[in-house]
Parts: structure tokens; C-alpha cells; sequence
């Protein structure tokens, strides 16, 4: 049913001399993730305007799948892995589909 999906937006910023470094982190959690139980949806997007801002856009089957997500080991030590590659902490919005 569409109505239990969980959909979230995470902005994040690099600093600007470790763009390819964060990117790097980011895409290896990609691919990790679009084979998770219950992800419809797991894409990293770079923004035109400016290149150390990406946008991760996120589609899960329900809330209980975006919650094992993010038990997952490699989301665990994802803090570790950003710690000194990020100009702040991401921006993220979760959101239902409203019918």
C-alpha cells in the first residue's frame, strides 16, 4: 500500500577539498543499500549549481525497512567514515506520500 512507503531527502555538503573522498564514501553506501530488503529507491545526487552539495533520495517499502537500514553495519560505521569530510551535518526530511 502505497500510504506505508517512507520517503527521505538528505542534503549534505562536502568540504570543498574532500569532494571526491565524500563522494567515494557516499556511493559505496549505494550500493550497499539498493540491496537492502524493502529500498525501492536509494540514489546520490549531485547538485549543478555547485559541485560540493549532494542530495541523497531515498524510497523504502515502510518504516520497518528504513529502520533495519539504518541497524545496517555499514550505516553504523558511516559517522566514522564522514568525520572529516563533511562542512556540516546533513539535512534530512522524511516524508509520506500524501493520498
Amino acid at each position: 500500500m502505497k500510504s506505508q512507503e517512507l520517503n527521505l531527502v538528505v542534503h549534505i555538503e562536502s568540504l570543498p577539498d574532500k569532494v571526491e573522498e565524500l563522494k567515494s564514501v557516499l556511493l559505496s553506501g549505494v550500493e550497499k543499500t539498493v540491496k537492502e530488503e524493502g529500498c525501492i529507491q536509494y540514489e546520490l545526487c549531485a547538485e549543478i549549481e555547485t559541485t560540493t552539495k549532494f542530495t541523497m533520495i531515498e524510497k523504502w517499502k515502510d518504516k520497518a525497512s528504513w529502520e533495519a537500514h539504518m541497524q545496517a553495519p555499514h550505516v553504523q560505521e558511516g559517522p566514522a567514515k564522514l568525520e572529516g569530510l563533511l562542512a556540516g551535518p546533513p539535512e534530512l526530511k522524511i516524508l509520506t506520500p500524501v493520498s
